[in-house]
Parts: C-alpha cells; sequence; structure tokens
C-alpha cells in the first residue's frame, strides 16, 4: 500500500492526464469539423490520428501513476469478446434507426444516415473504430477514473464526463 500522499499526489496526476486528453479530444474533433468541405476527409483522417495518439499517449503515461484498470483496461475472456462484438453489430445495425428517430425530433430534419453514408465506406468504419476506441478510454476511461481517484461521488464521475462528451459531439455537429 502507498502512503497517504503519494496517492493523493497521483490523482493530481491522474487529473491532469484525463483534462488534457478531454481538452486536446474537444479540441481536434472541433478542428476536424470546422474544416472546409474539400479537405473534410483529410481533415476527419488526421483528426482521427490525433485521436489514437491521444488516447494512446494517455494509456502509457496512465500506466506510470495508477494500473491499467484504473483506466478500465484489463484482461477478458473470450466469452466477453463475443459478448462485446455481438453488442456492437447490434447496435450498428440499429444506427439507421437511430439516425431515423434523431431526425425526426431534430428541428431542421438533417438526414445523419444520408451524411455517413456520402462518406466512404472505409472512412466510416475507421471512424467507427477511433470513437468506440477512443472515446473509452479517454472520456470513460481516464475521466471516469481520475475523477474516483480523486475522492469524487459516483454522481460526478458520471456527470463531469458525460457533459464533456457531449460537448465534443456538439462541437462536431
Amino acid at each position: 500500500p502507498h502512503p497517504p500522499q503519494w496517492r493523493a499526489r497521483n490523482a493530481r496526476v491522474l487529473l491532469a492526464i484525463a483534462s488534457g486528453a478531454v481538452i486536446a479530444s474537444f479540441a481536434v474533433t472541433a478542428a476536424a469539423a470546422a474544416a472546409p468541405s474539400p479537405w473534410r476527409s483529410q481533415a476527419e483522417l488526421a483528426g482521427m490520428g490525433a485521436l489514437w495518439v491521444i488516447a494512446i499517449g494517455t494509456v502509457v503515461v496512465w500506466r506510470r501513476y495508477d494500473s491499467l484498470a484504473g483506466i478500465g483496461l484489463r484482461r477478458v475472456g473470450g466469452r466477453d469478446v463475443l459478448i462485446a462484438f455481438a453488442s456492437g453489430v447490434v447496435l450498428m445495425l440499429a444506427v439507421p434507426a437511430l439516425a431515423w428517430l434523431a431526425t425526426t425530433v431534430t428541428a431542421d430534419g438533417v438526414g445523419l444516415v444520408e451524411s455517413a453514408t456520402a462518406r466512404p465506406a472505409q472512412l466510416v468504419v475507421l471512424g467507427v473504430l477511433t470513437a468506440a476506441v477512443t472515446e473509452e478510454v479517454v472520456f470513460r476511461g481516464a475521466a471516469m477514473g481520475a475523477l474516483a481517484r480523486a475522492g469524487a461521488v459516483r454522481f460526478w464521475q458520471v456527470a463531469v464526463p458525460a457533459v464533456l462528451f457531449t460537448a465534443t459531439h456538439v462541437a462536431w455537429s
């Protein structure tokens, strides 16, 4: 067991790591979204690359101050992998229905499915993989883990990353 001052210092470091990752993710997402139309695909690719660098850097630096379990990374068995894969396929198939639902409740009727299908399939697949991994590491793993290590109550551990996650998606749209 580590002394309380060591844990307190590490909690501050973990908060700084998570804050930096969240701010960088927000900035990268906003910059890619603001790219002029002819450069949008290149900006999206560059943004996805930057998000991978942020997520991998977060994991590497986090490991110096806490176990990877503190960021939500742990060994999983084959059954868990199959459940995760099946869930991903089901949710991916649900995207058109969810997008239709979103277009029926938005005031401007933006066609989310049409927007996504206008992009090259490889870019969409890479975007989905990038979002799935980097959002989990940065917003759920690092942000929630850092708040937990800092002693925040469960409400704030969930609410703060959720607001930041939402703000990043609002910046994209």
